[in-house]
């Protein structure tokens, strides 16, 4: 502890440059834990979701009906338990920038398909006896602070269900493990290889500021080594600089994440789970830092302890 002093002067050299690491450090940790937080949500909604259910197209686009003869056609099939069918229907509420995926279903078969909807049993009976009900997210319902009984208007926002405005009472309002997740493909190698690209980026930062640092106070550590400062402590000082940095962008970038990813900012009401972050990822992205830290100092460090004094004081002269 006795150099620490020594780290936070050899960190205070060049200001700017040392809020500029830090940066770099949170925002790569920001990214990184705010990737891992989505990646968490989807996959604990994926496993939460049926794997034995198939959504099938109109090949023409997914707001054109299926012909309904398909449907003794599909049931025949071996192994059918049971059929739904839904349709997006694209309905603007007041303002096309008020968007969220609206959907006309079939609503008794849906939700037997669809148990991972949880929806109070009068609040699903008035749904099923309303003609004219819907069901809405809580996270929809959050933003447009909307109640069971409310009542709305969606505009038709495709042409092929003409131009007469609808009028829709709110019979429920649900929660759900994210039925729609499963539709969003690989997630994990697109996000996983945004995350290593962010870190590895951020690795190459560090480490060029890490060497600019050794670069310029060349003079002054061929003085300690002059004054009997062991390359063991060098190496120390070097590699501590670097992960001081990493640790202080880190704590910043962790406690970033903790404030935006949070269940009651981000929700998708049903359309995507909710996302928070939890233990383990904050440990991870927290210790993530510090690796980049270590590793980044690595290289300089082990270059200004082996710095000979006679080739460090000609070099500058």
């Amino acid at each position: 502890m006795k150099y620490v002093a020594l780290i936070l002067k050899s960190a205070r050299r060049s200001k700017r440059r040392t809020i500029l690491t830090i940066v770099s450090v949170a925002l790569a940790v920001f990214l990184f834990a705010s990737l891992r937080a989505v990646l968490d949500g989807f996959n604990a909604a994926a496993d939460a979701s049926s794997s034995t259910r198939i959504i099938t197209l109109r090949s023409t686009s997914m707001i054109f009906n299926m012909p309904t003869s398909h449907a003794d056609t599909i049931r025949s099939v071996a192994g059918v338990r049971d059929l739904a069918w839904a349709n997006w229907f694209g309905g603007i509420y007041k303002d096309p920038n008020n968007f969220f995926a609206n959907i006309a279903i079939d609503a008794e078969s849906y939700l037997r398909l669809y148990p991972e909807i949880r929806l109070p049993d009068d609040q699903r009976r008035a749904f099923l006896e309303d003609r004219t009900g819907c069901i809405l997210g809580e996270g929809l319902a959050k933003r447009f602070k909307f109640k069971v009984g409310d009542t709305f208007v969606l505009k038709p926002g495709i042409p092929y269900y003409g131009t007469q405005d609808y009028n829709f009472t709110v019979r429920g309002i649900y929660t759900s493990d994210g039925a729609f997740v499963s539709m969003f493909g690989n997630l994990n190698l697109l996000l996983g290889s945004i995350a290593l690209a962010v870190v590895i980026t951020t690795l190459f930062v560090a480490g060029n500021t890490m060497a600019m640092s050794v670069r310029e106070r060349t003079t002054e550590l061929a003085v300690m080594r002059t004054l009997g400062f062991p390359s063991g402590t060098i190496f120390g000082l070097v590699a501590g600089e670097g992960v001081l940095m990493s640790v202080v962008g880190g704590a910043i970038g962790v406690v970033l994440a903790r404030l935006v990813i949070n269940p009651n900012i981000l929700s998708g009401g049903g359309f995507i789970p909710a996302l928070s972050m939890s233990g383990p990822n904050t440990i991870i992205a927290f210790g993530l830092s510090g690796g980049i830290g270590i590793v980044a100092g690595l290289i300089p460090a082990t270059m200004a302890s082996r710095l000979k004094i006679v080739d460090a004081l000609r070099k500058v002269a």
